[in-house]
């Protein structure tokens, strides 16, 4: 993973959690992966890896059950909530985007629209 300078690393190793959530690769009811596996993957320092995983589990998508590890939250609402709210921020990225270049809305769906038939 390549890293954005202009946010911490935790965060986006947290986002890149989410989305590995939303997309199944770790699935519900799913053990977590251990801070060491994830330092590793990400190639950062585990402590990194510890910030990120806290949050994740004050938010409610992980969970500990002491002695045997770490958990995704078995909450396919909550997953699927948290998916959602993944493609609205993506949504409000694009917008800003479009906004700065000076397109219009309609604009901006033909083109959204054009890209998106091309891609499937």
């Amino acid at each position: 993973m390549q890293f954005n300078e202009n946010t911490p690393i935790y965060l986006q190793i947290v986002r890149a959690i989410k989305e590995k959530i939303a997309l199944g690769e770790l699935a519900s009811g799913d053990k977590f992966p251990s801070v060491r596996d994830i330092a590793s993957e990400f190639r950062v320092n585990p402590n990194t890896v510890s910030r990120s995983t806290q949050i994740l589990e004050q938010e409610g998508i992980i969970y500990s059950k002491r002695g045997i590890g770490s958990f995704i939250v078995e909450d396919d609402k909550m997953i699927g909530d948290m998916r959602n709210q993944m493609a609205k921020d993506h949504c409000q990225s694009f917008i800003k985007n479009m906004d700065r270049l000076g397109f219009s809305r309609q604009e901006a769906l033909e083109i959204l629209t054009e890209v998106y038939d091309g891609k499937h």
